[in-house]
């Protein structure tokens, strides 16, 4: 939730020039001609701040301020005037408005009001621990669709536990380690190891050597000791990939060290307790392989604990535009290759391409067209040129500037209506970015 500002102006270029001016990042800024405006036009459930022109087309700005302290109870107020009086300002601090500005003021002066407000500390001291989370990832979870809120929801709620077992599921491609991976760094076990294994990439006969470890001499060829996954994982988080792939006989070897939560080397007969925390995914429907026999129900409760199911990028289509700037942004950084600009149309038909492949099919599509463009411009063609599935939109029912607003309207919503972000990621200028917008009657 950002820091939630009320803006009453009834002059219509100085309204639009101080919500331009306040807009920062963290900051979400509703503006308004009138107290009846608000009323009709609002669905507000919670606001931090108001910044009222004393005089609002006959109405007066602490009036205003009255009305929203009855809905907002703990709302700050900050008034602006060009005719200061007395009256005025003692009625405000009455009312407990903590600044009064007189115009005219520079932009500079009513952020530094803004973020002396005791509102603001209190959201910044809020998102604090957040911030402190974020900076421990070592990914980057993009997405600002419901279905990918919901996820990073579950994903924060069982980190919380620490030995939880968490079953994730979803296609190919969807990012599965990647929640493993945050799950992990988030929890009381992110000083300790994440070890990835893929049950499918281990033959039979070498997953108990590979899981639990070997004596020296316990075979042919064991000419030392080797701790298993379990052991290396020990007091942090074991993923195993794939799960659905493992054999029954494999099944029931894990289902006992779970149970235990003990293991033992081949060639040894001393027990290594162990507290590793599985995280399995699959793409592969676990209920119905128990159903025909493939795989132990008894296995599928302890591993099935806590769910979370990825969504495919189909049903998220709306982060496509934000996927796309950080894996164009983060390629061309990587390679030290100049920016590209992605053009309106070659986003257009990707968000009206399915993605059977999911995020990682998209990645791969962006860095190969990027890799294959020479111009600075990412057109259509260069993505058809790269995979052949993605369609031009017909022009006879998807015109040019239809396809333009669109892009614009849905990178507006990625960016909850920032609009430097949207120009940063539609690589446009913010001054063309506001002449698109009032071009197409984009609020």
């Amino acid at each position: 939730m950002k820091y939630t500002i009320l803006l009453f102006e009834d002059e219509d270029d100085l309204r639009d020039e101080i919500k331009e001016s306040i807009l920062l990042e963290d900051m979400e800024v509703h503006a308004f001609n009138s107290w009846e405006s608000f009323k009709k036009n609002h669905s507000l459930n919670h606001a931090d701040l108001a910044v009222l022109d004393i005089n609002l087309m006959g109405e007066n700005g602490i009036f205003v301020f009255q009305q929203l302290k009855n809905k907002f109870p703990d709302i700050e107020g900050i008034i602006i005037t060009g005719q200061p009086t007395t009256n005025n300002a003692i009625a405000s601090l009455k009312l407990g408005i903590r600044d009064y500005l007189e115009k005219p003021f520079r932009a500079k002066s009513l952020i530094a009001s803004i973020k002396d407000s005791e509102s603001y500390q209190n959201y910044v001291s809020a998102f604090n621990l957040y911030d402190e989370i974020s900076t421990q990832l070592d990914f980057e979870f993009i997405g600002n669709s419901q279905v990918i809120q919901t996820t990073k929801q579950l994903i924060h709620r069982v980190a919380q536990t620490n030995e939880t077992h968490v079953l994730i599921t979803g296609e190919s491609g969807t990012g599965k380690e990647l929640v493993a991976k945050s799950i992990h760094q988030l929890s009381k076990r992110k000083e300790a190891a994440f070890h990835s294994v893929n049950c499918s990439a281990i033959p039979d006969n070498l997953f108990e050597s590979e899981f639990f470890g070997y004596e020296k001499g316990a075979f042919t060829g064991a000419n030392h000791d080797h701790a298993g996954w379990f052991e290396h994982a020990n007091g942090g988080t074991l993923f195993l990939d794939e799960i659905g792939e493992m054999n029954l006989i494999l099944q029931a070897k894990l289902l006992r060290v779970l149970d235990e939560k003990k293991v033992n080397r081949l060639g040894s007969h001393k027990a290594i307790s162990i507290n590793t925390r599985i995280i399995c995914a699959t793409n592969q429907n676990l209920k119905k392989q128990v159903e025909q026999g493939k795989f132990r129900l008894d296995l599928y409760h302890r591993l099935n604990s806590f769910n979370i199911t990825v969504p495919p990028l189909r049903e998220r289509k709306e982060d496509i535009p934000l996927l796309v700037h950080h894996f164009s942004t983060t390629f061309t950084s990587k390679e030290n290759q100049p920016k590209k600009k992605i053009h309106p149309e070659a986003i257009n038909s990707l968000m009206n391409y399915d993605f059977p492949g999911n995020i990682r099919e998209l990645k791969n599509i962006v860095e190969k067209s990027i890799l294959m463009c020479d111009t600075k411009i990412l057109f259509n063609k260069d993505l058809k040129n790269i995979h052949s599935e993605i369609e031009t939109p017909s022009i006879s029912t998807l015109n040019l500037a239809t396809i333009e607003k669109e892009t614009i309207q849905k990178a507006m919503n990625a960016c909850s209506n920032n609009k430097t972000k949207t120009a940063e990621m539609l690589h446009i200028t913010r001054q063309a970015l506001n002449r698109k917008l009032k071009k197409f009657n984009i609020e």
